[in-house]
């Protein structure tokens, strides 16, 4: 207290430090929380990006094994040409695709 009774500067200094404290703390507080949402924006790109890959993976090995072949012919043979009865077989050659 000085000599007329009122508190000198340090009080005054004490409570802008404080408030300026809690601000860079808040500000702090939210910078933390946009990059947890990035962080985790980052997280379910990446595992979308993992699924398709699995899927893409499990198309190739189905295509290119028996299990694959044995549905796609299967599929093929049960589509007729309708009223005549018979089914068209299609085959690959060297020159592209032969129907017989």
């Amino acid at each position: 207290m000085t000599a007329n009774g009122t508190a000198g500067p340090a009080p005054i200094l004490f409570a802008n430090l404080i408030a300026f404290l809690q601000r860079g703390w808040r500000l702090m507080g939210r910078l933390m929380l946009g990059g947890l949402f990035i962080i985790g924006a980052g997280i379910v790109a990446l595992a979308t990006a993992v699924l398709g890959l699995l899927i893409a993976f499990a198309a190739i090995i189905l295509r290119f094994t028996r299990a694959g072949e044995a549905t796609f012919r299967r599929r093929r043979r049960s589509q007729s040409t309708g009223e005549t009865g018979f089914t068209l077989e299609a085959r690959r050659t060297a020159r592209g695709w032969t129907v017989e």
